[in-house]
């Protein structure tokens, strides 16, 4: 597994290792780290901070899904971030835990991604879990025809 995450400090590499089965093959903390990681260990699973720096963790999760759409994605928030949920889900992530207490609820999270569905952290509010309605786009106006006007048109 790789963890890109840009607060190693806090831990969540060793916690999550700490679990039966569980095997850090690499820690980025950045999005760059994070692909290069990626691309050298092939991992079975990719645990993501959202709330990196720079390019961001939104960000890195449209990458993944786009050049690696097979490595399912769990997505860690610090804050109570109910509304980021649905972001990241939409962004690529299978998954989405709170940062704190996160190891007690990878194993299910894990399972879930690995078998293609979504899962979303208990302790949110249910509506986090639900996807973004976007506003519906107006319908693109027609082309207007060129009007062909002679020279009588305007008068003198």
């Amino acid at each position: 597994m790789v963890v890109v995450d840009d607060r190693p400090a806090m831990g969540l590499a060793a916690a999550l290792e700490a679990l039966p089965g569980v095997k850090v093959c690499a820690q980025a903390a950045t999005a760059g780290e994070a692909m290069e990681a990626v691309a050298a260990c092939r991992p079975h699973a990719i645990v993501v901070d959202v709330s990196l720096p720079r390019l961001g963790g939104m960000n890195l999760l449209r990458a993944l899904k786009r050049l690696h759409p097979g490595v399912p994605t769990i997505a860690v928030s610090l804050e109570n971030a109910g509304p980021r949920a649905p972001e990241a889900l939409e962004a690529g992530a299978r998954a989405f835990l709170l940062r704190e207490g996160a190891a007690r609820y990878f194993p299910d999270a894990l399972k879930a991604a690995q078998a293609g569905r979504r899962y979303v952290d208990e302790r949110l509010e249910p509506r986090a879990a639900a996807p973004r309605r976007r506003k519906p786009q107006p319908a693109p106006r027609a082309a207007l025809p060129a009007l062909q006007l002679g020279n009588d048109a305007c008068p003198a």
